[in-house]
């Protein structure tokens, strides 16, 4: 087919009637402990700074704690649902990763396009035994699609597959 044929409209199917692959159930684990560390860290700050001050009432620390056990609350629920929402499909002529929660996302980089696939892990990631997916595309410094929360083993997997279904798809061209 050539790149500039459309295609027909019953061999497509839209993105969001596409069946994603979730994500690494471990990945809410780490969107977890990353979500408490966000709060946790500043809050103690806080505190500490408090008593050190000798400002410290027990109704401020009260305070203090109750807002910072709700704010913890709330943003580990919010990662939870937004990780749970995340996936992938990769498809014949593309790759596509649904993200977000309130304002979804799904981002189609056409494996004609696919310059660069890398795999990272981070500290925690790698304690988790999760990896990163990274999609860079022609004339973009920056990844076109990031996909977190997969066994390194997939990631590793998918990484070669782009690569090589790249590499088939530059060469038609």
């Amino acid at each position: 087919m050539e790149a500039d044929t459309p295609i027909p409209p019953p061999s497509w199917r839209p993105i969001r009637q596409i069946d994603y692959q979730p994500v690494s159930p471990a990945y809410l684990t780490l969107v977890t402990l990353t979500a408490v560390a966000t709060i946790l860290l500043p809050s103690v700050a806080l505190l500490t700074m408090l008593i050190f001050r000798q400002q410290a009432t027990l109704p401020l620390i009260g305070a203090t704690v109750l807002l910072s056990m709700l704010l913890m609350l709330a943003t580990v629920v919010m990662r939870r649902l937004k990780a749970q929402r995340l996936g992938y499909a990769l498809r014949p002529g593309d790759v596509v990763v649904q993200s977000g929660l309130i304002w979804q996302q799904r981002i189609s980089l056409p494996l004609s396009r696919l310059q660069h696939v890398s795999v990272t892990q981070g500290p925690l990631e790698r304690r988790l035994n999760l990896a990163t997916l990274n999609g860079y595309s022609a004339g973009s410094p920056q990844a076109e699609i990031v996909l977190p929360g997969l066994e390194p083993s997939l990631a590793e997997q998918l990484r070669q597959q782009l690569m090589d279904h790249a590499g088939v798809q530059s060469d038609e061209n």
